[in-house]
C-alpha cells in the first residue's frame, strides 16, 4: 500500500483489465483466508492474486489459465548457517517473507516459523 491506495503487479494487471473491458473497478484489500469466502458470499466479484490452484479450490472456484508462474526461493545472506536443505532448514528457519501467507506453500515447505 502506498499513499493509501493499493499498489502492485496484481493491482496493475487488475487495472489493466477494468480498462479494457471498460468498468469501473473497485479495489478490496481481504487477508488469504478471505479470498474464496468473499467471493462466494457475493462481497467481491473476483480475486486477483496469486492464488495456487489447488484441488479443493477447484471444487469450490473457477479458475482462469495461470497467469504466470511465481516460483519460490529460498534466500539466505552469504555465509549464513542455514541450509538448502529443507529438513534442517525448518528447523532453522529465522525468517518470513514479505510475500508470506499463512497456509502457503512456504510454510508447508519450512514449517514457517515467524519471528
Amino acid at each position: 500500500m502506498r499513499r493509501g491506495e493499493l499498489v502492485g503487479f496484481d493491482i496493475d494487471l487488475a487495472k489493466e483489465l477494468c480498462k479494457r473491458i471498460n468498468t469501473q473497478c473497485t479495489f478490496i484489500e481481504n487477508p488469504l483466508d478471505a479470498l474464496i469466502p468473499s467471493l462466494k458470499a457475493k462481497k467481491i466479484d473476483a480475486i486477483m492474486s496469486s492464488l495456487s490452484i489447488t484441488e479443493k479450490r477447484q471444487q469450490e472456484i473457477a479458475f482462469t489459465d495461470k497467469l504466470y508462474a511465481a516460483d519460490s526461493r529460498l534466500v539466505v545472506k552469504k555465509g549464513s548457517d542455514i541450509t538448502p536443505d529443507l529438513a534442517k532448514a525448518e528447523r532453522q528457519a529465522r525468517w518470513c517473507s514479505p510475500g508470506y501467507h499463512p497456509g502457503n506453500l512456504r510454510q508447508r515447505a519450512l514449517g514457517a516459523k515467524r519471528h
